[in-house]
């Protein structure tokens, strides 16, 4: 945890390169400071039937789920999202200027109960990291 889903139209894909989009979706996110490396996932699904208001080709959708564990103050997830999504509006913004674009995020907690996950990624990530510095 935290997970950020984004969904977007195939025309968004094929304006925007996708996996920088990610890559800085991530950067925003661990900039945040609130999330370790380890437990960030960032996923994109490209929807290739859609319609986007009036139906005009150039219509393009992007949405970003955040999903996080419990806990935290919602002054803490609100400041959160505002600053990721910042970031995201920045890297969008030469096309959004150029093009018809509906851009959306949302930031959902987890139940606490009906949660449930097991990993082992922070022992890897430690391992390569150390690797690294050597």
């Amino acid at each position: 945890m935290p997970h950020a889903i984004i969904d977007c139209s195939e025309n968004f894909n094929k304006r925007i390169n996708l996996n920088a989009f990610k890559s800085a979706l991530h950067k925003a996110m661990v900039e945040t400071g609130i999330f370790a490396i380890p437990t960030i996932r960032v996923r994109a699904f490209i929807s290739q039937h859609y319609k986007i208001a009036d139906g005009h080709a150039d219509n393009a959708y992007v949405h970003i789920s955040l999903l996080i564990k419990p806990g935290r103050s919602l002054e803490l997830k609100d400041s959160c999202a505002k600053a990721i999504f910042t970031k995201i509006k920045t890297f969008l913004a030469d096309d959004f200027a150029k093009n018809p674009l509906a851009l959306s995020m949302s930031l959902e907690e987890l139940d606490p109960v009906l949660a449930y996950q097991q990993n082992n990624l922070e022992k890897y990530v430690a391992k390569r990291s150390e690797a690294k510095s050597k």
